[in-house]
């Protein structure tokens, strides 16, 4: 389904208040697919490789799991990737040195 018309069935169903089985799962996929991609959550218990920890996002906290080989201590802010059941897979957002760069070429 093309991104517009999408759109445009997305809003024709929140303004529904009865809504069958399938216009919910449409629903879903909505949210996991196009308004969860690139938010950005806060790492509030460590998460290792291969381990999950936990993640604050949009005022709850959420298990959360990293697909890269990294550490990712309390406070790192993390882009949320996907959300898998009820664990969000997340990312490091690494810091911008496009600043540090400047300075170092003046």
């Amino acid at each position: 389904m093309q991104a517009p018309n999408f759109l445009k069935l997305l809003k024709r169903l929140l303004a529904k208040k009865a809504r069958t089985s399938q216009e919910y799962a449409i629903l879903n996929v909505a949210i996991s697919q196009n308004y969860v991609r690139q938010d950005i959550g806060t790492v509030s218990e460590t998460i290792h490789p291969e381990q999950g920890g936990r993640v604050e996002y949009r005022a709850t906290w959420w298990n959360a799991v990293c697909p890269h080989n990294v550490v990712l201590p309390p406070g790192t802010r993390v882009r949320v990737l996907e959300m898998v059941n009820i664990t969000l897979v997340v990312e490091p957002i690494l810091p911008d040195n496009s600043a540090s760069k400047s300075s170092k070429a003046a």
